[in-house]
């Protein structure tokens, strides 16, 4: 297979298909998934390439995934809650539960964009150890009703609540 770095690429996985490209440190980058299966699975390599990274908006098109498998080779990511972290823990990536008042795991740094785009989350618990709340992390959340953000935050991203009609309490940290 003659493989030309940062072009797209199409990888079929159960339900879904999956756009990645891959870097010129020869890793792939998911870059978007369409389809609509509940479990959506990350190998931990495509045609013998490590998949090392998920961009922001990838899951941004699949709204029906309610649990991410990732392959016991995989050691980049984790899930844990159904949300779906980095390997070392301290970035959220995706959150796939259906609960109304998910709780974030202790030693989330940081939440990534379109983190909870499309979530049935009510209420969700920030924990102290989150810093950085990237763009759009929140966006589309339209059942969210109330969320208080931990005095740790230093950054919250752009258009993070938007599309969230039902958001009447929105507790800031001093100094945001």
């Amino acid at each position: 297979i003659n493989l030309i770095a940062n072009a797209d690429y199409t990888y079929y996985s159960g339900d879904y298909t999956i756009i990645y490209d891959i870097s010129g440190d020869n890793t792939i980058s998911i870059k978007k998934c369409s389809g609509n299966g509940e479990t959506f699975y990350i190998p931990d390599t495509i045609d013998g390439i490590p998949v090392t990274e998920i961009q922001p908006s990838a899951f941004v098109t699949c709204t029906n995934i309610r649990t991410i498998k990732i392959s016991n080779e995989n050691q980049y990511f984790s899930v844990r809650d159904n949300m779906l972290m980095n390997h070392s823990g301290n970035t959220l990536i995706k959150y796939t539960g259906a609960d109304n008042k998910p709780e974030i795991p202790y030693g989330i740094e940081t939440i990534r964009s379109h983190a909870f785009f499309g979530s049935q989350a009510e209420y969700i618990e920030i924990p102290e150890t989150v810093s950085y709340i990237d763009d759009y992390a929140f966006v589309g959340c339209t059942y969210l009703k109330s969320i208080e953000i931990p005095e740790r935050v230093e950054y919250i991203g752009k258009g993070c609540f938007f599309s969230c009609p039902y958001l009447n309490s929105v507790v800031l940290p001093q100094g945001i």
